[in-house]
């Protein structure tokens, strides 16, 4: 069940705790797609068999269940496993990676039990089912959303899929980042953190670019820095996200317009974003934001390997 670290992190550090809705079918019937989950902090020497972790795996998150718990030289760690399966473990996980533990399951507003289901072959049967059906569903809706947001770039489309009204809105955008020695989020305008920048250019490892329409929050941009040597350092996008209405429209061209003027002026480096390579539309969408393709590699960091597209953007001031 991948979740967004960035932001799930920031929450639980400033909140104690969080709230989110799930995704993925690993830990079918306990927890299903759209299940709206909560989830607080826990030492390590408190979890239990059985209870639900939140960890992480490079950048993504999963939520698996305790089937054992020990230590190794006096460091504690847990091992998880998903509950559609009843041998393959998830391997040692230690302190540093572990977010939290799922203390509250909601389906339709109704609390759910967090105890994993009978193991008869009709349960695994219809856990079978389940997951089909879920991941057929999941794969419609992202296709029809990608053909959706492809076909609003066409001029001669907009006005149909926008249902004959025009998509003019205010936007507004501001500048997020982590103040230092403090676990709370710093706000600017851009133009402010244009200014403010140099002075913590060399400190600054996170930064979110926030869109408004209307005053509603209708997007984000997340980037982390790579401080490494190599041909891979610098600003990384680590997520991005805009509400399917506003997609093709000129809110989008005028957001990614604001950040294009913000990188011109500050990055030293160029831009990076890796991408799934069966992911067609959004590498078509990065093409057209101007973005090129710069390497491959394949991400051993989830559970099955995954062969990934680097691609990569230079501003003004790095030609």
């Amino acid at each position: 069940m991948l979740l967004q670290l960035f932001e799930l992190k920031e929450i639980l550090v400033e909140k104690g705790i969080a709230s989110f809705r799930s995704s993925g079918t690993c830990m079918l019937p306990c927890i299903c797609p759209g299940d709206m989950l909560t989830v607080v902090p826990k030492k390590m020497t408190d979890i239990l068999q059985g209870d639900i972790v939140v960890f992480r795996r490079g950048n993504a998150l999963f939520s698996h269940r305790t089937v054992f718990t020990g230590s190794e030289n006096g460091i504690p760690y847990i091992v998880t496993r998903a509950d559609n399966t009843e041998t393959e473990d998830d391997g040692k996980i230690f302190e540093e990676n572990v977010i939290g533990v799922v203390s509250r399951i909601q389906r339709k507003g109704r609390d759910v039990p967090q105890t994993k289901r009978s193991g008869s072959f009709t349960g695994r049967f219809l856990r079978f089912l389940l997951a089909v059906k879920y991941r057929l569903q999941a794969r419609w809706r992202f296709y029809l959303a990608s053909i959706f947001s492809l076909f609003r770039r066409f001029e001669a489309c907009r006005f149909f899929l926008s249902f004959g009204r025009p998509a003019d809105y205010s936007l507004r955008v501001d500048i997020q980042f982590p103040v230092e020695s403090s676990r709370f989020m710093r706000k600017m305008s851009p133009e402010d953190f244009t200014r403010y920048y140099p002075s913590v250019e060399k400190s600054l490892k996170k930064l979110k670019i926030v869109a408004y329409a209307e005053n509603t929050q209708i997007g984000r941009i997340s980037l982390v820095h790579q401080n490494h040597s190599g041909l891979f350092s610098g600003w990384w996008i680590v997520g991005t996200d805009l509400k399917l209405r506003y997609q093709g429209t000129d809110v989008e061209r005028r957001f990614w317009m604001h950040v294009k003027r913000l990188f011109d002026k500050l990055l030293k480096t160029p831009l990076y974003i890796s991408l799934d390579t069966r992911d067609l539309f959004r590498r078509l969408y990065f093409r057209q934001l101007g973005f090129l393709p710069f390497s491959d590699y394949w991400d051993f960091s989830s559970f099955k390997p995954v062969k990934r597209h680097v691609y990569v953007k230079k501003y003004d001031r790095q030609r």
